[in-house]
């Protein structure tokens, strides 16, 4: 670099850089701030990529004898888009995977390509059964938004009061039965669903 037809000493640039780093690091964080509240992609994608790193993999515990919970105490029953009813008990007897999610909610679509992977390696097998619940007041949103997106997983309504130790409102929530109607596993807040351990441990439950 040259001022005035003279080189710049080396070490300019690089003092110049230390004395002012903060600064550069303030207007980095606004603008990562500012890209994560206004871009509506932005949040999801961030939570993607640290799902990646295996740290946020679902793990499936069999539940212990004391602390059973059976989908029959579940309060709720499902109604499909061409309104088809489920009830909890009609479940029993197949391993239930139930999902609760918004469109609205970044930690739910940040899941949604491990659960639609993990569904589209899942759906032909008789014993396990699929229940996406959307929370969204507008059904039409959630059409959109997996039909935008190309994800098949079967899309359901909830109907009833659930049960609170089963589902409090917070999305993502996510529940596993066995095929005994006995809860396996229960998650609230995104997760890595299509990891290999869990579809394995997903089939083996009976």
């Amino acid at each position: 670099m040259r001022t005035n037809g003279h080189a710049q000493p080396k070490g300019v640039a690089a003092g110049w850089f230390r004395t002012n780093r903060n600064k550069l690091f303030n207007v980095l964080l606004i603008g990562v701030v500012l890209i994560l509240l206004f871009v509506p992609g932005a949040k999801p994608w961030m939570m993607r990529q640290l799902m990646r790193t295996g740290l946020y993999n679902a793990k499936l515990e069999v539940a212990s004898a004391d602390t059973v919970k059976n989908i029959s105490q579940l309060g709720l029953s499902f109604t499909d888009m061409h309104g088809v009813v489920l009830t909890s008990d009609s479940l029993t007897g197949k391993v239930v995977f139930i999902n609760f999610w918004a469109t609205w909610c970044p930690p739910c679509r940040a899941e949604m390509p491990s659960l639609n992977d993990m569904y589209q390696q899942l759906h032909r097998e008789s014993d396990i059964r699929f229940v996406f619940v959307t929370e969204d007041e507008d059904v039409a949103k959630a059409i959109h938004y997996l039909n935008e997106n190309k994800y098949k997983m079967p899309l359901y309504s909830a109907v009833g009061q659930p049960s609170a130790i089963f589902y409090n409102g917070t999305l993502p929530t996510t529940l596993v039965f066995d095929k005994k109607g006995k809860l396996a596993y229960k998650h609230e807040g995104m997760a890595r669903y299509n990891a290999d351990k869990f579809i394995s441990k997903l089939r083996s439950l009976q």
